[in-house]
């Protein structure tokens, strides 16, 4: 990208210090899965990996639109844990139309190549195009050889206390984090992937609440439905099953400062003792 300077200095996306690499249609991300995203586990956070999900599959779909730019309406993830240590993900095109652009993306671990034996999961993530106009971004469309986009402040706590995130009732699933420019995407508001993990963590709170357990997260699906304009974004869940191995809990953000507004609506799938694979 060129134009104006996205992610700026101090950014979530920075600080995940990952790399990119455009070949031609598709893009492969590698990343470090480190203590600092793996909210105290031993496996990345599936709240981190949205992140990481969303901007990947930006980086592809970004080039196969412009001069039009997008704006994140889906992200799903299913898979396996995926262990701490070097983190590939594989982002393909699926479908490229006039108003949606879907994008695969194939999560695999300890690879710096491609290579389905080492995969632990597949998500999708589909953006609606929208005019170039929206943002004061542009785009470099030519093929790069592999871009780091090296970590300003790397981390040395979790990504939740970095991103100020607050946990206001952890039983209910209720956390708070504030609109700031550290999550903000390229419109000025939240990171559709910082959404992601917000409501990540407040479904794992909640079921780790309800479960009196340790859980794993092993699947997310996230429905953006409106950008943060005030905030603080709050989170509040809905158990929708639960038994002793696991449970799915709906979750829902709403801007505060906005009169409440629903901004997005997840299901979160979590499970006790996860193996160890």
């Amino acid at each position: 990208m060129s134009g104006a300077v996205y992610p700026p200095p101090h950014h979530v996306l920075r600080d995940l210090a990952f790399e990119s690499e455009r070949r031609h249609d598709h893009t492969i991300v590698r990343a470090e899965a480190t203590p600092y995203l793996a909210h105290g586990g031993d496996h990345l956070g599936i709240g981190a990996l949205a992140v990481l999900l969303d901007v990947s599959g930006a980086a592809t779909a970004i080039g196969a639109v412009a001069p039009d730019w997008i704006a994140t309406v889906d992200l799903t993830y299913h898979g396996r844990p995926v262990p701490l240590g070097p983190v590939l993900i594989d982002v393909a095109p699926v479908r490229i139309g006039r108003n949606l652009v879907v994008m695969g993306a194939s999560v695999e671990a300890g690879a710096t190549d491609p290579d389905p034996h080492r995969r632990r999961g597949r998500g999708l993530v589909t953006f609606a195009r929208i005019p170039g106009s929206a943002t004061e971004l542009t785009v470099d469309d030519t093929p790069t050889d592999p871009v780091p986009l090296l970590a300003a402040e790397p981390l040395d706590e979790p990504i939740e206390d970095r991103l100020l995130v607050r946990i206001v009732d952890a039983g209910a699933g209720v956390l708070e984090m504030p609109h700031h420019d550290y999550a903000r995407n390229s419109f000025g508001t939240i990171n559709g992937g910082v959404v992601g993990l917000l409501c990540e963590a407040a479904a794992r709170h909640c079921a780790a609440a309800l479960l009196d357990a340790t859980v794993q997260t092993h699947g997310i699906e996230i429905h953006f439905l409106e950008q943060t304009r005030s905030g603080p974004a709050r989170t509040s869940t809905e158990i929708v099953r639960a038994d002793d191995h696991g449970a799915t809990i709906r979750v829902e953000l709403n801007d505060v400062g906005a009169g409440g507004a629903l901004l997005a609506i997840g299901i979160v799938g979590v499970v006790t003792s996860p193996p160890r694979s």
